[in-house]
């Protein structure tokens, strides 16, 4: 400034002549003499001393110093040293006052050991001692230095900033302040605190432009407004005004924030990174960007946990005054935590995520992108403490939370998708996730034609589109339904309640292809329908609809039934049962494993090696191994085609132990092929004999063949087979 461009003439100087010009006035007066006060001396190495000194300096015809003190002593050197009420006034209107200072050069250079005190337009000091540079305008306090800047806004309204530490320098005209040890700053709605402080600032105005705090650095809010800061703390914490607002703070090194809150459920609550770049917008905070090991926190329920969101880099745009957020963006080992509904937690890791408002919508929706990874815990109410969980990988996930953040409602997840329980594992390009109900969809196809997969307990479900009911877990699938099962126990497994039929074997896996397929866990039931196969080997099952009883090891079928089945029986001209295939059709079929019985109902008909049976209904009861016939009972329009024999009647049974049969009619009907031999040179003669009667019993191994009393037999030759019984 210019008043401090040219340095002062020593003080002495200007005293010297005032003394000079007073005794030549009182030589001139000639009045009498008076005896002169003496001046008791206090310091013998002063070379001057006086009392009630003032002082002023003047250049270019204005003052541009002035000093007054109670005593004044002057030195070999140049220095005056001045006690006692201290005055001395700046041609900047720099104001000092204190008990003892010591000025050099001039003026130029000022010590006060002492406590003093400061003034200037917008400034006010102290300290318990000072130092002060004229030339360069530097003012050095320590110890126990204080600072208040005043700012007038537009509308004269006065505002205070505090500062106190250790010791200060004060470099007004350039600018800026140093303040070191234990500094504080009190000003507008903000304390802050740090080991040092500097403070840039207007020069004229006091304005705050920017301030950068070092060493255990903190800015403490200190109006309780929900949505504004409550603490702040890092290694270094540099803080930015714009027109006399905040304008922007920034934190370097082991970076943390709080915000204030009402306690509400999903308000923004702590933040911690490296390094956070929290920006204002017109006073009030706008958005907070968190770099390295970012980590934010929100209120939770009942003080428990609330949701905490975790990654490398964070954004958070904020709902301005009610302590929320607009939008929320992550990247970089990003991971999500939050507690759900039903007290369980999810928690949810990608390589990036957004959080935001969607116009209109009540709660909130979340993207995540690459290497996503869902999982979700939940600890089970029942006599044996179980955990409960659920596993989801895929490329992307969309969720829809509401506005507390509290749990995942829905979850839709696209992309190589894998899902993952305590009781299935699954595949799909696309997975709909309804965390209300429990329910997982699964559809889509991937780039090589891979539809969706389930594997559970039961084996493996190819289809179109299939839906788990995840607590039963119930299964439904549409669309090529295919399922390879496991071919299971013969008894029901402890784990899974699973029981396959006898019928088929234990080492073999079971295939079954339909349209649709429905499982019940609560009546343990698979249900296919439209088009339904199952096969084993040898063994299949047709039919629009078939039924597994997997508690029981049942199988039903219904609608244009076909079997295929290996079967061990006798047959005629083998001295030992021999494993031929069986095959079966009806309008219905019915295997009950517990009674190893077989039945084929409407227009049933039964077909071995051995037999051609047709009747209403045909029921086979097997030996304990489930392939051993036993007996076979034939109700309803009984027709029995054997090697050279046809029967007809209304029941029928066969015991495979003895090889008999006994059929009842009104009438039985059996019409026998006898060969009738000829000359050499003319073809065998069929002889046909019909026998009817009541009721006949027939046995294949003896042949031997007997008939109610009111039998009728009736023989007819030709030269062709016998005609079938009607």
């Amino acid at each position: 400034m210019i008043l401090w461009q040219r340095p002062a003439r020593i003080a002495l100087g200007t005293f010297a002549v005032a003394f000079a010009v007073i005794v030549s006035f009182g030589a001139r007066d000639r009045t009498p003499s008076v005896v002169a006060e003496t001046v008791a001396r206090t310091d013998r190495t002063a070379i001057i001393e006086s009392r009630e000194a003032q002082i002023v300096q003047r250049e270019r015809r204005s003052d541009n110093l002035k000093i007054q003190a109670d005593r004044q002593l002057g030195y070999e050197d140049g220095s005056v040293k001045l006690l006692g009420n201290v005055a001395i006034e700046f041609g900047d209107g720099l104001l000092v006052a204190a008990e003892e200072a010591v000025y050099e050069n001039g003026g130029d250079v000022v010590t006060i050991p002492g406590q003093t005190s400061f003034g200037r337009p917008n400034m006010k000091a102290t300290a318990g001692a000072a130092r002060y540079e004229r030339n360069e305008d530097l003012l050095y306090l320590d110890p126990n230095a204080e600072v208040v800047l005043t700012v007038t806004d537009e509308a004269d309204a006065v505002s205070e900033t505090s500062i106190s530490a250790e010791r200060a320098l004060v470099a007004q005209a350039d600018g800026y302040m140093e303040f070191l040890g234990g500094v504080e700053i009190l000003g507008g709605s903000q304390l802050m605190g740090a080991n040092e402080i500097r403070m840039n600032l207007d020069p004229l105005s006091s304005e705050i432009e920017s301030l950068v705090l070092t060493g255990d650095a903190r800015v403490t809010g200190t109006e309780r407004i929900v949505g504004t800061l409550e603490a702040v703390t890092a290694e270094e914490i540099g803080v930015t005004y714009l027109e006399k607002a905040l304008d922007a703070i920034a934190l370097e090194g082991d970076s943390r924030l709080a915000l204030f809150t009402d306690g509400s459920v999903g308000q923004l609550r702590e933040m911690s990174a490296t390094d956070v770049l929290v920006a204002y917008q017109e006073g009030s905070l706008n958005t907070i960007v968190l770099e390295r090991d970012a980590n934010i926190s929100l209120v939770g329920k009942e003080d428990g946990p609330g949701t905490a969101i975790a990654g490398e880099h964070i954004e958070v745009a904020l709902d301005s005054g009610v302590g929320g957020f607009e939008h929320i963006s992550a990247n970089e080992n990003v991971a999500i935590q939050l507690p759900s509904s039903g007290g369980g937690l999810q928690t949810a890791s990608a390589d990036s995520l957004e959080v935001l408002s969607e116009d209109g919508a009540d709660g909130l929706e979340a993207r995540f992108s690459g290497g996503v990874e869902y999982y979700e815990s939940v600890a089970e109410e029942t006599e044996v403490e179980k955990e409960t969980f659920r596993r989801i990988v895929s490329e992307n996930l969309t969720a829809q939370l509401d506005r507390e953040l509290i749990g995942i409602d829905a979850a839709t997840f696209t992309g190589e998708v894998a899902v993952e329980t305590a009781d299935l594992t699954g595949s799909a390009e696309q997975v709909v996730y309804d965390v209300a109900t429990d329910q997982v969809d699964f559809s889509g196809t991937d780039e090589q034609g891979q539809g969706p997969l389930v594997n559970d307990t039961r084996g493996a479900l190819l289809a179109t589109a299939i839906n788990v009911q995840l607590n039963g877990p119930d299964v439904k699938a549409t669309g090529s339904v295919s399922s390879v099962l496991s071919s299971g126990p013969s008894e029901p497994d402890a784990s899974s309640g699973n029981k396959r039929p006898s019928l088929l074997s234990g080492d073999a896996p079971i295939y079954v292809n339909s349209s649709e397929f429905s499982y019940s866990a609560a009546t343990a039931t698979a249900t296919y329908t439209g088009a339904a196969r199952l096969w084993q080997d040898l063994t299949e099952f047709r039919g629009n609809s078939l039924v597994l009883h997997e508690s029981t090891g049942d199988v039903t079928a219904n609608g244009a039934v076909e079997t295929q089945m290996p079967l061990v029986q006798n047959i005629e001209g083998n001295d030992e049962p021999i494993e031929s295939v069986a095959t079966g059709r009806a309008g219905s079929f019915e295997y009950i494993d517990s009674t190893r019985t077989v039945t084929y109902a409407s227009a049933a008909t039964f077909v071995t090696e051995a037999i051609d049976l047709s009747a209403g209904t045909i029921t086979l009861s097997l030996e304990q191994d489930g392939r051993s016939l036993g007996r076979i009972l034939a109700t309803g329009e009984v027709k029995l085609a054997l090697e050279g024999r046809q029967m007809s009647g209304e029941t029928m049974t066969y015991y495979e132990s003895d090889g008999r049969y006994e059929m009842t009619g009104d009438p039985v009907r059996i019409v026998e092929e006898l060969t009738v031999a000829v000359e050499e040179s003319d073809p065998d003669s069929v002889e046909c004999r019909e026998t009817t009667g009541r009721a006949l019993t027939f046995y294949v191994t003896s042949q031997a063949l007997t008939v109610d009393a009111q039998s009728e037999v009736r023989t007819t030759s030709m030269n062709q087979p016998c005609p079938a019984v009607p």
